[in-house]
C-alpha cells in the first residue's frame, strides 16, 4: 500500500483517480473494454488481489495505456498519462530494487 500511496500523490494522480464516464469522454466505454482507475486499483490491493510490486505495476500500466489509447497524442491527458507512467516506472523499479536488497540482506 505504501507504493500506491506514493503514486496517488503524483501531481497528475487526480486525473486518474476515478472511473472515466462516457458523459465526460464520449464513447469511452466502447473504445476501452477494460477500464481501471487509481481507486479501483486501491480496492484490489485492499481485497488482496494485488499483492506485490510487479502486479501493481501491471495494473498501473493498464491504466496509462487506456488513457493513451483513448486520447490523442496531442492532448493534455495523453501527456499527463505518459509523464506519470514514466515516473511510476521509476518508483516501481526503486521499490522492487529496495525489496530485493532487503531480501538479500535477510538471506545473508
Amino acid at each position: 500500500m505504501l507504493l500506491w500511496k506514493q503514486i496517488a500523490e503524483h501531481k497528475y494522480a487526480s486525473v486518474f483517480k476515478n472511473p472515466v464516464k462516457d458523459s465526460k469522454a464520449k464513447s469511452y466505454s466502447i473504445c476501452i473494454k477494460s477500464s481501471t482507475d487509481l481507486m479501483q486499483i486501491r480496492r484490489k490491493i485492499e481485497a488482496g488481489l494485488i499483492k506485490n510490486g510487479p502486479t501493481l505495476h501491471r495494473e498501473l500500466l493498464h491504466l496509462f495505456q487506456n488513457a493513451m489509447m483513448y486520447n490523442s497524442s496531442s492532448s493534455e491527458v495523453y501527456r499527463m498519462a505518459f509523464e506519470m507512467q514514466r515516473d511510476v516506472n521509476e518508483q516501481v523499479a526503486d521499490f522492487i530494487g529496495t525489496r530485493m536488497i532487503i531480501q538479500a540482506g535477510a538471506l545473508s
